[in-house]
């Protein structure tokens, strides 16, 4: 069973079996959601892109990329034509008054904000936690060296593969109020076996506190798995398993269509494609490698169908 016949069964159990809750972070908006759904995809058989609808590849490397390097300022992002975290910003901006240029932290003392370096971040959500574990980037000073936590485990996974503490928290409580929206993305863990051709098998397991699933699902697991595939590759070894486990999957009330629409499109009519990702030179740096331009990860052969007739708009989070 490929990636998108096992997205459509997803999307049939949502519609047949999801409850209607209304959403308490977008006034106005309702949900129709299960609990919970586990994937697990084989990346040895293909990369799970889903062929239904067409995807925007270059949009998924560049914010993948974004996030590994620890970013939380959207500019660069924007600057390539990748606007999927403006809207989730802007409202960031508005119910936090980050354009202010002070503010009175609780005990009293006046901390002044990055108001200028800032006024396009953020905050403190993946790509900080990622690599920056523990910092605030909102203030002009760290209380603190932050724990680069992807560098930590593709350091265990080279020098202690079957440690079963190759693992990044994708969030941080402490700074919940510092975040453009919480992260739905909440943890991650790698693991190794032995591979009989050499080296090693790398899998990954993710956990989403909440997931919609027309925008969210589809990118999200092309978006980890990209991210297995890189850490697997640096590491000379081999990516094997996606484990996606999400919590509170829902579609929004103007997903509906579109979900409906998804189904009436052939899941088979298109082969998965494969990934091909740039060299590895034996100098080269992590940070050097993804920085490197997106076009130079590739799918191949990647075919799908169009663009949605009932494509819905991205919903920004307004409380």
């Amino acid at each position: 069973m490929n990636f998108t016949q096992k997205y459509h069964e997803l999307l049939n159990t949502i519609l047949n079996e999801g409850e209607t809750r209304p959403d308490p972070n977008r006034e106005g908006t309702t949900r129709l959601q299960i609990p919970f759904y586990s994937l697990v995809h084989d990346l040895r058989e293909s990369f799970p892109v889903q062929t239904t609808k067409g995807m925007r590849w270059k949009s998924i490397v560049v914010e993948t990329l974004w996030l590994l390097r620890g970013e939380h300022d959207i500019t660069s992002l924007q600057e390539q034509g990748v606007h999927i975290w403006d809207k989730d910003v802007e409202n960031y901006k508005k119910r936090k008054g980050i354009d202010r240029e002070f503010f009175v932290e609780p005990w009293g003392r006046v901390i002044m904000r990055h108001s200028k370096e800032n006024s396009n971040s953020v905050g403190n959500m993946y790509g900080v936690h990622w690599r920056n574990y523990g910092a605030n980037v909102e203030y002009n000073f760290t209380a603190g060296v932050g724990i680069d936590q992807l560098i930590n485990v593709i350091d265990g996974i080279i020098t202690n593969p079957y440690s079963s503490n190759l693992t990044i928290f994708g969030d941080n409580p402490q700074f919940r109020e510092h975040q453009a929206l919480p992260c739905c993305m909440n943890y991650m863990q790698f693991s190794c076996s032995e591979n009989p051709e050499g080296g090693f098998f790398v899998d990954l397991s993710i956990n989403y506190r909440s997931h919609d699933n027309i925008l969210g699902y589809p990118w999200n697991v092309a978006q980890y798995a990209l991210v297995l595939a890189i850490i697997a590759k640096w590491t000379g070894n081999t990516p094997r398993y996606l484990r996606v486990v999400s919590q509170n999957v829902h579609l929004y009330d103007n997903q509906i269509k579109a979900a409906k629409e998804v189904l009436t499109r052939n899941e088979w009519a298109f082969k998965e494609p494969k990934i091909v990702l740039p060299s590895i030179k034996p100098d080269m740096r992590f940070h050097n490698y993804i920085n490197k331009d997106w076009k130079e990860f590739e799918l191949e052969d990647y075919k799908s169908f169009g663009k949605l007739n009932n494509q819905p708009k991205m919903l920004g989070y307004d409380r």
